[in-house]
């Protein structure tokens, strides 16, 4: 037997008649929506476990029900007799198994997909940021990673000038503008940057 927790109610549980071992399981009841016209959102009950990076979701009237169809899928990833993983995008990891369709989210590696960056060749699933073209290019070799990061940061910065400087790193990151060392400086100036400095050509104090 299995305790389940129920999302969005810490206090509340399901025990399920089924042994999920050391398998992170929740579940719950809630909304499916819709992003493809006119699928209507629709209320539903759960539960959902985390097999070795699979994602495996059982839906039911109830959380009983929905239970079920997660040990069923459960019970067919692990007894699989061999996973034969097809990619779910040409460009990504996430992988289906053509025998017991389980989705996994790591299946495939960069370099098993032949994604290489265009500056150093080594395997990535990274995208250039603000290039039209998706270009492959990996967070060392992007100049643009430094500027994405500062934008981000600088959304929930609570200081006086964050929303001028985070216009001018988005500016860089769309295109709008090659570069803003100015506004870089000032991002590893007052933000906590996680990014190394690109060098030592950024304007100082």
């Amino acid at each position: 037997m299995t305790v389940i927790p129920l999302a969005c109610h810490p206090d509340e549980t399901f025990e399920s008649p089924h042994d999920y071992g050391g398998i992170y399981t929740q579940g719950g009841n809630g909304i499916v929506i819709g992003f493809k016209d006119p699928v209507p959102a629709r209320r539903t009950s759960f539960v959902e476990c985390f097999p070795e990076g699979a994602f495996i979701r059982g839906e039911g009237s109830s959380v009983a029900e929905a239970d079920e169809q997660c040990w069923a899928k459960l019970r067919a990833y692990l007894d699989c007799p061999g996973h034969q993983w097809t990619p779910v995008r040409p460009d990504g990891p996430a992988g289906t198994c053509s025998n017991c369709l389980t989705r996994r989210g790591d299946a495939f590696t960069a370099g098993e997909l032949g994604l290489f960056c265009t500056g150093c060749q080594e395997p990535t699933f990274e995208r250039a940021i603000g290039d039209p073209g998706h270009a492959l290019l990996c967070t060392p070799c992007d100049p643009k990673r430094a500027y994405s990061e500062a934008a981000v940061l600088a959304m929930f910065s609570f200081e006086p000038e964050s929303q001028v400087y985070m216009k001018r790193l988005d500016d860089v990151c769309e295109g709008v503008m090659t570069e803003d060392p100015e506004a870089l400086a000032w991002a590893y100036r007052h933000l906590e940057m996680k990014q190394p400095p690109p060098g030592d050509d950024l304007p100082q104090d």
